[in-house]
């Protein structure tokens, strides 16, 4: 999560935080394809239950609000 510009801010809304919204987007553009949760969590670093959970959440909550598609193959797409 190092590379996120957006750190920062994530550290001081969450106690345990995980690369923003925009961070994800920039991720799946350059990696033109759609992702899994788990293949999300280990290209981004994120390890732990608390940390996997917190993922979850916000694929889900970015996929309510229209910034991601969720595929029959159980893939992350924009």
């Amino acid at each position: 999560m190092s590379q996120d510009p957006f750190q920062e801010r994530e550290a001081e809304k969450y106690a345990n935080p995980i690369p923003s919204r925009e961070f994800i987007l920039e991720h799946l553009t350059k990696r033109e394809k759609p992702a899994s949760r788990d293949e999300l969590a280990i290209e981004l670093n994120i390890e732990g239950e608390e940390q996997i959970e917190a993922l979850r959440r916000r694929l889900r909550a970015m996929e309510r609000d229209g910034q991601l598609v969720f595929t029959r193959r159980q893939c992350y797409a924009l």
